[in-house]
């Protein structure tokens, strides 16, 4: 067991932050590089955002005047076990999103974005660990980071998180992953309303399997264990010898969804096309399931990193078949 008490650095606002050795970081790369030099890196399993994903949490932070913050990635299960690797191997390297829901925070300055995962699998929850994105100081130390890695999961003990309502207190003392956290004092949850929630795309990976630029390296095909119990279930031998895919797994979790509806009038539009008919013939329904996909969570995996502007433009946009 590890006693983890960490004094967070003076928090100032500038384009560029000296840290303890004098050293002026210019990016908050430069700085989540060096900070990873400096300690071993955890067995977490956690989401790294895309690059377009992170620019936009940036801005979401410039907008709140966090300009000395950072977007980290989120954390899915902390100091995972050997067990918990296995369970999410399935998905590593696929594209999942992250719905950043709220905000908790402490006066002393650690800070985190809370919100929901999703793939095509479904949303992804852990049993004992609330995902967290720490909103990191360049010149935060990996403690300060672990500490703000926990402020969901010791969050949800005091409040539902998932109910939208602003929260100030104090947070009790927790044992994650191993570790011991003391109790935090001024600590505040402030959700954020469904206009101001931002969703971004990253990749799900166990830390030991990511790349410096926050890529999965993990190969399927090279762990023998993984490789033996999956197999390819999608691929169906017919009589003939030929190997054809058996369902359409998009197709499939679109249908278990609210937009079940949409999505069978957009496929049976496309299906029933005739020869030379133009696909704006299905412009309609198509324009109905995207906007049945902007209104619902579950389909985040599918609009995460999307140009909201041009997708609104689509939405409202109106063609031949309209008039």
């Amino acid at each position: 067991m590890y006693l983890v008490v960490s004094v967070p650095v003076a928090w100032q606002a500038s384009n560029s932050i000296l840290n303890n050795d004098g050293h002026r970081y210019t990016s908050c790369d430069e700085a989540s590089t060096d900070r990873k030099k400096a300690v071993p890196k955890q067995a977490n399993i956690s989401v790294y955002v895309s690059e377009d994903g992170k620019k936009a949490l940036k801005n979401f932070l410039i907008e709140r005047n966090y300009h000395d913050r950072c977007p980290h990635s989120v954390c899915v299960v902390k100091n995972a076990a050997e067990a918990d690797h296995h369970v999410y191997k399935p998905l590593y390297g696929q594209q999942v999103a992250f719905r950043l829901k709220g905000i908790v925070q402490t006066d002393s300055g650690y800070m985190a974005g809370v919100g929901s995962i999703s793939s095509l699998g479904g949303i992804i929850e852990d049993d004992n660990f609330v995902a967290s994105m720490p909103f990191v100081h360049p010149t935060a130390t990996q403690d300060s980071v672990d500490v703000m890695l926990t402020l969901p999961t010791r969050l949800q003990k005091v409040k539902d998180i998932k109910e939208p309502s602003y929260w100030r207190g104090r947070l009790p003392s927790r044992m994650i992953g191993g570790v011991y956290y003391p109790p935090i004092s001024n600590v505040s949850y402030t959700p954020l309303p469904l206009t101001k929630q931002i969703v971004v795309a990253g990749r799900l990976c166990g830390d030991q399997y990511a790349d410096e630029n926050g890529l999965c390296t993990y190969d399927r095909d090279l762990d023998e264990l993984e490789r033996d119990l999956n197999g390819d279930a999608s691929v169906v031998v017919t009589e003939d010898g030929k190997e054809v895919m058996d369902t359409c797994p998009v197709c499939e979790y679109i249908k278990r969804g609210p937009c079940k509806d949409e999505f069978l009038s957009w496929e049976g539009c496309l299906l029933n096309l005739q020869d030379g008919e133009e696909l704006t013939k299905c412009f309609q329904v198509t324009r109905e399931l995207m906007k049945c996909y902007l209104k619902h969570e579950y389909y985040d995996v599918f609009t995460a990193g999307v140009d909201t502007k041009k997708y609104g433009d689509f939405i409202n946009s109106s063609n031949e078949s309209d008039k």
